[in-house]
């Protein structure tokens, strides 16, 4: 709902300057109690990620049935998030090689239909560079409709700085399942969101895997019982010294990051 709403409402100002908005969400869940008490503290973060006010009010409703068909990703011992850019394929490849024989399953946002071919091919190369268990990898499709149910077309606000967000819920959701411990890689510089051009400053600036971001995102949902092991594993690392160490992998992934 959070990412809808960000995708949904325009900035009144665009290029690096921007219209703080207010954004209001009703949000159905099973139990308000568990969330009600960190209300504040996540529209908070809500608002340090996205640079906007955010109000949230949790309504109850019946939790959905559900069709279950067992856990595919049973005996996993870690899940990576895959977006398709360096950073992530990056961790993706240390994951692998740090696990020898075990697996992880790799977990991938799919909002643009042309990065899925790209992701798919990501994760291909990395089971190719190194030897080891079948990879899973798990692409999950989510974005809204062009036009809303009545015909009228959203706008179509391209900043997107929560898209995080929503990405994190995916991966934790699938990490919970067996209680995974969770990574989202970015070299520890650009965590920082230090403006590295002029124009990576305001809404074209993320505050993605800023460490306050993940530490607050953690503590906020295991207060309200939910399962956030998260960690960044290049979070002590620029770009440069983690290709280093990621080439003395394997001997064959030179190609795969000059692609």
């Amino acid at each position: 709902m959070v990412y809808a709403a960000d995708r949904s409402t325009l900035r009144r100002v665009g290029a690096v300057n921007w219209s703080r908005r207010e954004l209001s969400l009703e949000v159905p869940v099973a139990e308000p109690s568990r969330w009600e008490p960190v209300r504040v503290q996540l529209q908070g973060l809500l608002g340090f990620l996205s640079g906007d006010m955010w109000t949230l009010a949790f309504q109850k409703v019946s939790a959905p049935e559900e069709q279950t068909r067992g856990n595919r990703f049973a005996g996993a011992k870690r899940v990576v998030l895959l977006s398709g850019g360096a950073d992530s394929a990056v961790g993706a490849l240390l994951s692998r090689h740090d696990l020898g024989d075990a697996q992880h399953v790799l977990v991938s946002h799919v909002g643009l239909t042309n990065l899925a071919p790209v992701q798919r091919d990501i994760a291909k190369r990395i089971g190719l560079l190194i030897d080891g268990p079948v990879q899973f990898h798990q692409q999950i499709h989510f974005s809204r409709y062009v036009t809303q149910y009545e015909g009228t077309r959203f706008p179509d606000e391209t900043s997107t700085r929560t898209r995080s967000f929503l990405f994190l819920a995916v991966g934790l959701a699938i990490a919970s399942m067996e209680e995974l411990p969770l990574w989202i890689p970015e070299n520890g510089f650009a965590s920082l969101n230090l403006p590295l051009t002029a124009d990576q400053r305001g809404s074209l600036s993320t505050r993605t895997t800023h460490p306050l971001f993940l530490e607050r995102l953690a503590a906020l949902a295991s207060a309200a019982g939910a399962h956030a092991q998260i960690e960044n594993p290049l979070a002590g690392m620029t770009k440069s010294p983690y290709l280093n160490y990621s080439l003395s992998c394997s001997s064959s992934s030179v190609d795969f990051f000059m692609v």
